[in-house]
């Protein structure tokens, strides 16, 4: 009997220790992400405002051991739009001015904010991982951490827009001088594949939800370079006259300036349950459709919400996370 107690003694004690070593590693592990990790996003509008509002509360609500890290939010200069939903949230407010010449490229914004936060950081943080206002957090984000090796997370642009660059074509000029400027060749862009219209393109990326090594200056330089080419009256009259050019000019330049200062193995391959499209859900082949929005970290939803406030009830969906997102739609849709 006294030998049983010792080794019931000895076994209570051992998984004791245990589950204190699994607690102060999770514990550490949590530290250090709220050092070495930050969200960022941006708004220029009352729409965005209320979206980022969303998309703060979810970050906090579900992003497990990322829930409480830092998130900077970058403050457009402008007259005409409110910000103050935002004041009662625990995050960092950063200015920027947005240049006239970027006024009419809607999505041009994105570039300055970023580059603004990006200079705004501790040396500490390793991943600046962006998010557009018009996005959600539904799980864990550690895909978006930047493991050893890589210095920058994304994933291929959804739909080509007969934007991209084919792998038999030439690089127009709507690239092609984006290119020069930089030093690269079209041929020399890795090639990836359009994840709705399955369309392979050279290196064409998205921009809604990524991350970076800040200490890179990758921010800095998408803003530098598309200031280049704003400026650029001529480039702008030959090459940006149609509406598809103008919207997506920032992904363009983006793609090109991450290809110039990474290699093609230093980037890591976002997985489509970071960063899904929810927004275009019923245009995605069958057989890349995901099953449930728990599989989720992280989703893009652009206008859905305006656009279907039912939109949940095309998606299997279990608690809690069906409350919270029912929640959130409410709240956004309710908020003047």
């Amino acid at each position: 009997m006294k030998k049983l107690l010792l080794c019931l003694s000895a076994l209570l004690i051992f998984n004791l220790v245990s589950i204190t070593n699994e607690l102060n590693v999770k514990k550490m592990n949590m530290t250090q992400n709220q050092e070495n990790f930050v969200f960022a996003t941006y708004v220029s509008d009352n729409t965005q405002v209320r979206k980022a509002c969303q998309l703060i509360k979810s970050i906090r609500n579900s992003a497990g051991e990322y829930s409480n890290c830092e998130i900077y939010i970058g403050l457009c200069d402008k007259p005409g739009f409110n910000s103050d939903l935002l004041k009662s949230e625990d995050v960092k407010f950063v200015n920027f001015d947005l240049p006239e010449d970027a006024e009419n490229y809607y999505y041009a914004v994105k570039a300055y904010a970023s580059a603004r936060i990006e200079e705004a950081l501790n040396k500490n943080v390793k991943t600046l991982a962006w998010f557009d206002p018009e996005t959600i957090v539904t799980g864990s984000v550690d895909d978006l951490e930047l493991k050893q090796g890589y210095s920058a997370a994304i994933r291929p642009v959804f739909l080509m827009n007969k934007i991209g660059i084919k792998p038999d074509e030439e690089a127009n000029e709507y690239w092609g001088a984006i290119l020069n400027y930089l030093n690269l060749k079209a041929e020399g862009m890795p090639v990836v594949e359009t994840e709705v219209d399955l369309v392979k393109t050279r290196a064409y990326y998205n921009c809604g939800i990524f991350s970076v090594n800040p200490a890179l200056g990758i921010m800095k330089e998408w803003a530098r370079v598309q200031t280049v080419f704003l400026n650029d009256k001529d480039y702008q009259k030959k090459t940006c006259s149609d509406i598809m050019r103008k919207i997506f000019f920032h992904q363009v330049v983006f793609s090109c300036v991450v290809c110039s200062k990474l290699k093609p193995d230093e980037i890591y391959s976002l997985p489509k349950s970071c960063g899904y499209p929810l927004d275009l859900h019923q245009k995605i082949p069958a057989e890349k459709k995901i099953s449930k929005l728990n599989d989720l970290s992280c989703a893009i939803i652009e206008d859905l919400w305006d656009k279907n406030p039912k939109w949940l009830d095309d998606f299997t969906v279990e608690d809690p996370l069906k409350t919270l997102l029912q929640h959130a739609t409410q709240e956004y849709l309710s908020t003047e």
